[in-house]
């Protein structure tokens, strides 16, 4: 009896490990380069730490979600030609890693269409009108539904979610 429990648990920590890495695989190796593909969002960079979003903003609003810190700017910045509500910002281990742009129903179809002049056609589109781009540093995704705009580390996306998944096997 014991040797059929020793076996069932390697089965099954075998079986983790094989979807951790076969995740790690498909999280970094997905993407291609599209067209412009940026290294972070404004003129902060994936990695950056908090103290460079409290330097370029004045205000800065810490929001909690959970584990998960987001910081919310407002900003009257339009990036690409559409008024957006305001920013979020969520930082990993000190490390800028996740952006969204809460947009105006009005501006989605404008954004659309600048998110692909300035990164070409999307990598996959939705039903819904949704669409992702996805580089070998940035994803990017517009949720219609949502009106808004995801822009992500993928480097830094992939450590985060690895060791969750870890937590997960303990």
């Amino acid at each position: 009896m014991g040797g059929c429990s020793f076996i069932k648990g390697y089965f099954l920590k075998s079986a983790a490990a094989a979807l951790i890495f076969l995740s790690l695989i498909l999280m970094t190796n997905n993407g291609f380069c599209f067209p412009n593909e940026p290294k972070g969002f404004f003129s902060l960079n994936w990695g950056a730490p908090l103290s460079d979003l409290k330097t370029q903003f004045r205000k800065v609003k810490l929001l909690k979600d959970g584990d998960i810190k987001w910081y919310l700017v407002n900003s009257g910045y339009a990036q690409f030609s559409g008024e957006m509500t305001y920013l979020t910002y969520q930082f990993y281990e000190d490390k800028l890693c996740f952006v969204n742009i809460y947009f105006d129903e009005k501006s989605q179809d404008t954004l659309l269409n600048a998110l692909k002049v300035t990164y070409g056609e999307p990598a996959k589109k939705y039903a819904n009108g949704s669409a992702e781009w996805a580089g070998k540093v940035t994803g990017i995704h517009i949720e219609v539904e949502k009106n808004m705009i995801s822009f992500w580390s993928k480097e830094i996306m992939t450590k985060r979610q690895l060791k969750e998944m870890k937590k997960e096997l303990r």
